[in-house]
């Protein structure tokens, strides 16, 4: 990773870091994408990881917690029905993690990166929540964003810049 930051940053390149999974000690022995039961832990992991890239300004929480099989205990849901109180954990156990995590990388560096949500949900009307993290985190780089979902394109089209390639 450090290789691949200093060479980044020798070709003028802004470099993103996500962070994701969790270590066994941390999820109760289970699979990474098992969020930490505590989410101090996982702050403490994002502040450490702050510390050790300061070139480092952009930060991307657990990437897609929206979807089953990348954050857990969200579990499969049927579109249009309505979730139960045991479904209903994993977005609050995914704000309590991004809240932490998000404080930690300020407290670190003010000039860190990571509220992609709140733009996501400005964005809520335009495009899918999933769609709208692309969409914000290039607004954010002041980025063009390259993509073979139309449907994307079409939404995003009047806030950034949008590529199709043929």
């Amino acid at each position: 990773m450090d290789r691949i930051i200093r060479e980044a940053r020798a070709h003028r390149m802004r470099v993103l870091l996500m962070l994701f999974g969790a270590p066994r000690w941390a999820n109760g022995g289970r699979s990474p994408e098992y969020a930490p039961r505590r989410p101090a832990d996982f702050a403490d992991f994002a502040r450490a990881a702050a510390r050790r890239y300061p070139a480092v300004r952009r930060w991307m929480i657990w990437g897609e917690p929206s979807r089953w099989h990348n954050f857990r205990p969200l579990t499969r849901q049927p579109l249009g029905t309505p979730i139960t109180s045991r479904q209903a954990r994993a977005p609050k156990r995914y704000a309590r993690l991004l809240d932490g995590a998000y404080g930690q990388l300020k407290a670190e560096r003010r000039s860190n990166l990571a509220d992609l949500l709140r733009r996501a949900w400005e964005l809520r009307d335009v495009c899918t929540i999933y769609d709208a993290l692309y969409v914000g985190l290039t607004e954010a780089l002041d980025a063009t964003l390259i993509t073979r979902d139309a449907r994307l394109a079409r939404g995003a089209g009047a806030i950034i810049d949008v590529v199709t390639p043929d």
